[in-house]
């Protein structure tokens, strides 16, 4: 058995997402009961549209993908590929556990997010100061600060009266463009303290997004609401409203205009996964005593209906090229036979049949981030030891 042959190590999960402990997410996309219902629309759909960006469902029509058009096709599966890994886990920001413990709990992450709606006074303010002065990085966005949620002190930022809507484009802090905005956001007026410096903005000069550095680690500060465009806080949130599963359906498909959320998560995916896997794909990472244990599903070339057999559509194979990156110099081999894959300008390619697994053993030579030191990449994301991300 694979189980017994290849040590899956430990899960490198390095992106924790902070959420309230009165909401839920399921695969279709399902709002929570326990939500206000006096909401916005983005009140009820934040935690989805960081969840289904990073693992999309990837239907374009019907509003329960999960229970309809995939159960017709034969593809009722419950594993999705994605251009994002299985790189994350799910941390509760509002249980009430003591303040030590969950700021202990959020040392493993490199970046954590602070997403969907809380009670003012329920988020633990201070654990989350410890982890950023420890080295960890902090994404918020700038309604916790408006709303009382989240101390301006902590994120060195001051909110002022007014919005203003965003330009077409996101410049980095290079200057480049990095993702289109549309003009689809509406951004607060704030004003940089405690060393805030911009780090995102549009063509215009108007700041999207503030990056402060705390201690050892840093607090980004989105400045619009809930990382998403404007459109999602126009009216009151009704389940059964056309316009409201239109939007819905557009946020678990991928298919809808949350590119800022997607920039920052990929960002930070470029930051902490030492690999970049390119292919139609899902895959993730473990650490072992090898090294590294990459695994690939392939989800897609399957239809299945209920005593009949399979049919594969063998057109669907993945291939899969994956970039060493920072692990250059590594030797990948087949987890299951022990061959050793060729490595050609730095990377080695893979081919995932229809509904197969592969795992493949990635023996590093060195540690991937010498003790203290940052990674050297866009410099984003602080990370003090590659340990950061691998829990025990």
């Amino acid at each position: 058995m694979r189980s017994r042959k290849i040590d899956r190590g430990a899960p490198y999960t390095p992106i924790a997402l902070l959420t309230p402990i009165s909401e839920c997410v399921s695969r279709g996309g399902y709002v929570s009961a326990l939500v206000d219902e006096k909401g916005y629309a983005g009140d009820f759909l934040n935690l989805p549209a960081y969840f289904f960006t990073l693992q999309p469902v990837h239907e374009e029509s019907g509003a329960y993908p999960m229970l309809q058009n995939r159960r017709r096709h034969g593809d009722e599966g419950c594993l999705f590929n994605s251009h994002f890994g299985e790189i994350w886990d799910v941390l509760v920001a509002d249980a009430g556990q003591a303040s030590a413990r969950f700021a202990a709990a959020l040392t493993h992450y490199p970046a954590a997010f602070l997403i969907g709606s809380y009670r003012k006074g329920d988020v633990d303010v201070a654990a989350l100061e410890t982890y950023v002065r420890g080295g960890g990085t902090l994404f918020l966005s700038a309604d916790y600060i408006d709303e009382g949620l989240v101390p301006s002190a902590l994120a060195g930022v001051e909110i002022g009266e007014g919005c203003v809507a965003s330009g077409e484009r996101l410049i980095d802090e290079k200057g480049t463009v990095a993702a289109r905005l549309g003009g689809l956001y509406s951004l607060y007026n704030g004003a940089p303290a405690s060393g805030a410096v911009p780090f995102l903005t549009d063509e215009n000069g108007q700041v999207v997004a503030y990056a402060r550095t705390l201690g050892k680690g840093r607090v980004g500060t989105v400045m619009c609401k809930r990382g998403m465009p404007a459109r999602y806080f126009k009216e009151r949130y009704r389940s059964l409203d056309e316009t409201h599963l239109a939007l819905r359906t557009q946020i678990i498909s991928d298919k809808g205009d949350l590119e800022l959320i997607r920039y920052l998560l990929d960002r930070v995916q470029r930051e902490t996964v030492p690999l970049q896997i390119d292919g139609d794909i899902q895959w993730g990472l473990g650490k072992n005593d090898k090294g590294w244990l990459l695994w690939l599903i392939n989800n897609k070339g399957i239809a299945k209906f209920v005593g009949e057999p399979a049919d594969v559509d063998a057109s669907k194979a993945a291939d899969v090229r994956v970039s060493l990156g920072r692990l250059a110099g590594a030797t990948p081999r087949n987890a299951d036979t022990g061959a050793e894959l060729p490595v050609l300008d730095g990377a080695f390619s893979v081919k995932v049949g229809p509904g197969d697994v592969a795992f493949v053993q990635i023996s590093a030579a060195a540690p991937l981030v010498a003790d203290g030191q940052r990674l050297e990449l866009e410099d984003l994301v602080c990370s003090k030891t590659q340990e950061k991300g691998t829990k025990p």
